[in-house]
């Protein structure tokens, strides 16, 4: 049985941005069953000639993703815990698409709320990369020390 093709939506092209870009490009033929739907940009940006961006709509503002539904994972990289990348966050969540955030202040002031949205709406919320330096205790945490009390 194939596996049904997953669209993500980027948020944000600044250093981390780019470098999700660059691997996509590079490794974009491996996973044949991901695309990119959107990509978010202030700036001007030119995608890769790669089937993987074939059909990648580019937005000149990411607070338009609010009324873009085709993806299933929003992947934030704006930054901030106010603002447009807590506004995208937020309704992706309630329109049950799952999230990945790089956003430190967004995981560490807005945490409860975006947990609540996740759980009500039963959808992930991943944000290992705004924790540790990318160091991958959230998995750890989450997987391995399910009797553990850790408070926050």
């Amino acid at each position: 049985m194939a596996l049904k093709k997953k669209k993500i939506a980027i948020a944000g092209i600044g250093t981390v941005g780019k470098g999700l870009v660059k691997i996509l490009e590079q490794f974009g033929s491996e996973l044949p069953n991901l695309m990119v739907s959107a990509i978010a940009s202030r700036k001007k940006i030119k995608l890769p000639k790669k089937k993987i961006f074939k059909d990648t709509v580019i937005l000149n503002d990411a607070k338009k993703l609010t009324n873009f539904d085709d993806y299933d994972i929003l992947v934030e990289l704006i930054g901030g815990e106010k603002g447009v990348a807590k506004e995208i966050v937020i309704n992706a969540l309630k329109k049950k698409k799952h999230v990945v955030t790089a956003n430190k202040a967004l995981v560490s002031k807005q945490w409860k709320n975006i947990n609540y949205i996740s759980k009500v709406n039963n959808c992930s919320i991943k944000y290992e990369a705004a924790v540790a330096g990318g160091v991958p205790i959230i998995k750890i945490i989450d997987e391995f020390l399910m009797s553990n009390k850790i408070i926050y």
